[in-house]
């Protein structure tokens, strides 16, 4: 019994190993469905990541990311279980101070950006089509905090990819992937996962729109997701960003 509690202490106190690279991600903006429970705001969340520790607000649900399989690189990704679920941010203190110069690299480019403001937590994530999914136990994927960015004074602007094709749980898109807009960085929650903070693999989100003559996407509803803020029935409304799996440059 002693060696038990032991092992469940020292659990607690080391800091959690890195996880698997993400995935890519589409998100979709989301919102709780009619008729059912609306999201109820959470004061006092403790996040800490590499710019720091902050108390916020979760003030709404805002998005669903799904793992994707972009442009053929992992056919297998939309078997993946692990999604996000998107939480805007309110109130945060201490007040965020701007970060200027970040060159963030992944298999798009390289691209050198500020950040102006946290703007969501993503949370791992259950979903389902058909009934109420368990929240996951051990998911493979952190928990991220998403500063808005923008492009840094005096370097290229992004050049937009166009007919992109994105296969997920909930079809397949064809999109023109546009500027980036967050930047997702591992976080500890609430001291569940510390040392999160220090993992390497970021998620740089991009702006994503229906390609010329591709097929609009159709709204999906009832969505059921779980995570550790509770269940909640969503309705899928349109794919917003493509988050590709990105690092920091030394």
């Amino acid at each position: 019994m002693r060696i038990t509690v032991l092992a469940a202490l020292l659990a607690m106190l080391l800091p959690c190993p890195s996880l698997a690279a993400p995935d890519h991600f589409t998100c979709y903006r989301s919102r709780t469905a009619s008729g059912t429970p609306k999201f109820v705001p959470r004061p006092d969340m403790h996040l800490t990541d590499r710019f720091g520790a902050k108390t916020i607000i979760f003030f709404a649900h805002e998005r669903l990311c799904t793992p994707t399989d972009a442009g053929g690189l992992d056919p297998s990704a939309s078997s993946h279980p692990d999604h996000l679920a998107g939480y805007q941010l309110r109130n945060e203190v201490p007040h965020f101070d701007r970060v200027h110069g970040l060159t963030v690299t992944n298999h798009l480019g390289s691209v050198t950006v500020d950040l102006t403001k946290p703007v969501r937590v993503l949370i791992p994530t259950a979903k389902s089509l058909s009934t109420p999914p368990s929240s996951p136990v051990a998911p493979s994927v952190d928990h991220f905090t998403c500063y808005k960015t923008r492009p840094s004074a005096g370097t290229p602007k992004f050049a937009a990819l166009p007919g992109v094709v994105l296969e997920d749980q909930l079809g397949t898109i064809v999109v023109d992937v546009k500027k980036p807009t967050t930047l997702c960085v591992p976080t500890d929650k609430n001291g569940e996962s510390p040392g999160a903070e220090s993992h390497p693999d970021l998620l740089l989100c991009y702006a994503i729109a229906r390609a010329h003559g591709a097929a609009a996407f159709a709204k999906r509803t009832p969505v059921y997701v779980a995570n550790q803020l509770g269940p909640a029935t969503l309705t899928v409304r349109t794919p917003a960003e493509l988050c590709v799996p990105s690092s920091l440059a030394p």
